[in-house]
């Protein structure tokens, strides 16, 4: 009989429509808040505590049959809720690379179009050392210049630029390309062609962009991706100061634009 009677009060508690309302409303935040997290509106999780308080006391209003009970179980639950959502709103605290949303001067999409990257090869004769750099072309497609916040990284033949990360501005006018060029890369050694699958020379640049018209205060879009590119051109070794612009097979990676 005590049993059916707990059955019961479970029934009623769970067919209650002020629980109901408290767990769909807490419910509906939450998930809001996850989905939504690019614009960190966590602060709504501050009104998800009231509806979980009052979800756990009409759930014991019905089913206990102490008041005390009762007034002992929301104070638990409201404790126990308050630390879940404290723990939900720091776990999903935004990170240092999320831009903020675009307002309605943000340049579309994809605004800065990689088009091609070379490898630009020096041989110096009176050392017998070979330098080399990767320049990588951007072309503003929009209608309004373009300044940008660019962290650049890389190798050429596994030879690392002068540092593990180079950051720098720049500026693209309207509808006009220009370069990320990297650092220039000292004593570089050319492999020897043992099989026509092997390159002479592979270099790796890694760029990320985050962009913004100029004249606005943020950045809001940002541009990344990873380029490797490989050269099997013979290296001609002419007099000193020759700059050769070698034909390079590019593969783009980790691509992003938003």
């Amino acid at each position: 009989m005590e049993k059916e009677e707990s059955i019961g009060r479970f029934r009623r508690a769970v067919e209650a429509p002020i629980f109901g309302l408290a767990a769909a409303t807490l419910m509906a935040i939450v998930i809001g808040v996850v989905i939504a997290m690019r614009h960190d509106v966590r602060w709504l999780l501050a009104l998800a505590w009231p509806c979980a308080i009052v979800m756990v006391w009409e759930f014991t209003r019905i089913v206990a049959a102490s008041k005390v009970r009762v007034r002992w179980v929301t104070l638990c639950g409201a404790v126990v809720s308050g630390a879940a959502l404290l723990v939900l709103y720091v776990a999903l605290a935004p990170s240092d690379g999320v831009l903020p949303p675009p307002s309605a001067e943000a340049p579309p999409i994809g605004s800065l179009r990689f088009v091609t990257a070379t490898l630009e090869i020096e041989f110096k004769q009176s050392t017998g050392q070979t330098a080399a750099r990767i320049e990588a072309e951007l072309h503003n497609d929009s209608n309004r210049p373009i300044s940008f916040h660019a962290v650049t990284a890389g190798n050429i033949n596994g030879i690392a630029f002068d540092v593990n990360k180079v950051e720098f501005d720049g500026y693209v006018p309207a509808h006009e390309s220009s370069f990320l060029i990297s650092n220039r890369v000292t004593d570089v050694p050319i492999n020897e062609q043992t099989d026509i699958k092997d390159p002479n020379v592979v270099g790796i640049y890694e760029y990320d962009l985050a962009y913004r018209y100029t004249g606005e205060e943020k950045f809001v879009r940002r541009s990344a991706r990873g380029l490797k590119i490989a050269s099997w051109s013979i290296i001609k070794r002419g007099p000193v100061g020759t700059v050769t612009k070698t034909p390079v097979l590019i593969i783009i990676y980790n691509v992003v634009e938003e």
